[in-house]
């Protein structure tokens, strides 16, 4: 599947359905793999099959791997996922999925794209089944594994794994529900002295973001950082006092996202081993939110990011209780 270069505000929710079970083909076993299998990297491929397609992948790996002409390419198609939970467990590799279909290719008779890089058309029939292609006939996510198996002795070189869900095209497309957000940006108030000093800039930020939220009554989903909550509401400043009340009362009939209490990078903590750290800054934060907006729902399962996140930073994330991510350009 082709990697994002650029992520835009929005949160995407990815929900798979379940289907029932389908009569198996008989197919040989898939998952002979050994921890020294390298893994292929899908540069590209479909996702949404609607009709019989002739479906193109882009896969890269190493040049010692793909370079034998008489290897082969197998691509595997399996049965259905039965639900959300079995999903889950196929892509993080702790079920095998039943072989339900499959085509192979020499490499030899692969195309390649402009770059070298495996570029294999798979033939997907969703009518009748065929020995040149892959039959998904029943709508469903199906799971599917490429792999590259040495001509000499079968023994799997490499091999990755991904999804593509069947869908017929005459049925009505689902609802979606659409939640809106925004969030409140501002350089921190917070001097390294332990006081706090609001620029004229980060109030005009303020006014503009209540007065919006004001002549917005739809609901929404709004991130604050509790660090510029407190600055206001202990200013010596009676407008900056004002001006924390009349954005508490537009934030009453919102919920806002738990947050730490200053800006926070996540994956550079979990990269200096503070995960502690970072979960007593999260729940000061929501005791900051908890103090100076009663009655505010607090969404503490979900996380904005506007840094990129690693695989370290994810599972920091995870551990601090967080399940949804909106992130940010």
């Amino acid at each position: 599947m082709t990697r994002a270069r650029k992520l835009f505000t929005a949160c995407f929710v990815l929900i798979i359905c379940a289907t029932t079970s389908i009569p198996q083909v008989q197919a040989q076993e898939v998952f002979n793999a050994t921890p020294n299998i390298e893994q292929l990297e899908i540069i590209s491929q479909p996702f949404n099959i609607l009709t019989s397609v002739n479906a193109r992948f882009v896969l890269n790996t190493s040049l010692s791997v793909a370079n034998d002409r008489r290897d082969i390419l197998e691509i595997i198609l399996h049965r259905r996922v039965a639900s959300r939970e079995s999903f889950q467990s196929i892509a993080n590799g702790e079920v095998q999925p039943g072989i339900s279909d499959t085509v192979s290719y020499t490499l030899g008779r692969v195309s390649r794209d402009e770059l070298g890089r495996l570029a294999p058309v798979v033939p997907i029939d969703v009518l009748k089944d065929s020995a040149r292609a892959l039959l998904m006939q029943f709508d469903g996510v199906y799971p599917i594994t490429l792999r590259i198996v040495d001509s000499q002795t079968k023994k799997v070189l490499a091999s990755v794994l991904t999804f593509l869900n069947r869908r017929d095209k005459t049925l009505p497309s689902p609802v979606i529900p659409v939640a809106a957000f925004v969030r409140l940006s501002t350089p921190p108030s917070l001097l390294r002295t332990g006081k706090y000093e609001i620029t004229d800039a980060t109030r005009k930020l303020v006014t503009d973001f209540t007065s919006f939220l004001s002549s917005t009554p739809s609901p929404l989903t709004i991130c604050v950082q509790p660090e510029l909550l407190a600055a206001l509401a202990q200013s010596s400043l009676q407008s900056d006092v004002d001006m924390f009340v009349a954005l508490r009362e537009q934030l009453r009939t919102r919920s806002i996202t738990a947050n730490t209490f200053a800006p926070t990078d996540p994956s550079a903590i979990a990269a200096s081993g503070l995960t502690n750290e970072f979960i007593k800054q999260l729940r000061f934060g929501e005791h900051i939110m908890n103090s100076l907006l009663p009655g505010v729902a607090i969404e503490r399962t979900t996380w904005v990011a506007d840094k990129y996140l690693d695989i370290a930073g994810i599972t920091l994330l995870r551990r601090a209780g967080m399940t949804t991510l909106i992130l940010l350009g």
